[in-house]
Parts: C-alpha cells; sequence; structure tokens
C-alpha cells in the first residue's frame, strides 16, 4: 500500500537499489517503494537515475518537481 509522502531539498542524489529509494545526501535513507505514493523535490540541485524514475512510473508514484516559483508534475 502506498501513503508516504516523501518530500527532498538540498543536494541529493536518488537511486533505486534492491526495491527500495536510496536517497544520498549529507546522511544515506532508504525507503521502500511500495510505501511511496508521492515525492515532492524542491531542489534545483537533486539528481535522479533513470532506474529508480522507470520504476516509479511503473508503480504509478506521483513525481512533483518544484523550485521556489513554480511547480512540475507528473504522473
Amino acid at each position: 500500500m502506498s501513503w508516504r509522502t516523501i518530500y527532498v531539498t538540498g543536494i541529493v542524489k536518488l537511486e533505486l537499489k534492491l526495491g527500495f529509494l536510496v536517497v544520498r545526501g549529507e546522511t544515506t535513507s532508504r525507503i521502500a517503494l511500495s510505501e511511496i505514493g508521492t515525492i515532492i523535490i524542491e531542489s534545483t540541485s537533486a539528481a535522479i537515475t533513470t532506474g529508480l524514475l522507470n520504476e516509479l512510473s511503473r508503480r504509478k508514484v506521483k513525481l512533483i518537481f518544484c523550485d521556489e516559483n513554480k511547480f512540475y508534475f507528473t504522473t
């Protein structure tokens, strides 16, 4: 069941590893993709791998990119 909303800021790298979203920045966090419903990325310094984008699309996770002025929404 996907119920979590993940909010990402700062200089980070988001990647896929063994069914988990891995967020590498000052610290490293892992979250099971099966729990994620929405990811909000509020940073112009975030990197995201194509493998993760593909898996998020396959699982129909909502992905929202924004900066200080605009919001960009993908489904």
